[in-house]
């Protein structure tokens, strides 16, 4: 499961990749597009509904171009279950019957022809709550804390006695163990994010 995050989702975009998910954050309409185009299976979580679309000089392009970035095929919003509110439909969507997903109905069911899901919440807690019906039976714990929250690359391990000179020294000798982005060159080790990324976990998996 593939995600994009429009340039409202920040923070979720970083959430979703310590989760292990393959998640793109597209800074622009331009980058969405593209985005779009690029990765048709990507599932797009967005806060913008036809009402909140941006300004054209603000974003630099052109009227028609931004009907076709943010109208596309008009795709429905994905159920949800557990979500703390439910899923808006995007307007002018052509509604269609999506096969429930969740505890409820078995093994959890993802209508591969519905791309878009909005979001509600301005809180990055929330906003995974609101998703936690789709993304919960997808979790891989051997996939988490194995992707570069900046850039989305696969993690790769780290030689300790090569990455001296890019960790704080107090981090060096109380960690035995670390990772290593091979894309932007950032090092990660287990930190005070881990355990409250435990405790969401635990709230998140079926």
């Amino acid at each position: 499961m593939r995600f994009i995050c429009d340039a409202m989702l920040g923070r979720l975009a970083r959430r979703l990749r310590l989760l292990g998910f393959d998640t793109v954050y597209a800074r622009s309409a331009i980058e969405l597009e593209e985005c779009r185009r690029e990765g048709a299976d990507r599932i797009l979580l967005t806060r913008r509904s036809r009402n909140k679309r941006p300004c054209c000089k603000q974003q630099g392009i052109e009227n028609n171009e931004r009907k076709r970035v943010f109208e596309g095929e008009a795709p429905q919003a994905l159920p949800v279950e557990g979500a703390t509110r439910a899923p808006v439909i995007a307007q002018g969507a052509k509604r269609k019957k999506v096969p429930p997903c969740g505890k409820a109905a078995g093994n959890p069911q993802v209508d591969t022809d519905v791309k878009m899901v909005l979001i509600e919440s301005e809180h990055v807690e929330e906003q995974l709550r609101e998703i936690k019906g789709l993304i919960g039976p997808a979790i891989d714990k051997e996939r988490i804390f194995r992707r570069c929250i900046e850039c989305n690359t696969e993690l790769v391990e780290a030689e300790k006695t090569g990455i001296e000179s890019r960790v704080p020294e107090f981090i060096y000798h109380t960690h035995a163990r670390f990772r290593l982005c091979p894309s932007c060159g950032r090092v990660y080790w287990e930190g005070s994010h881990t355990e409250s990324m435990k405790r969401m976990l635990k709230e998140l998996l079926p």
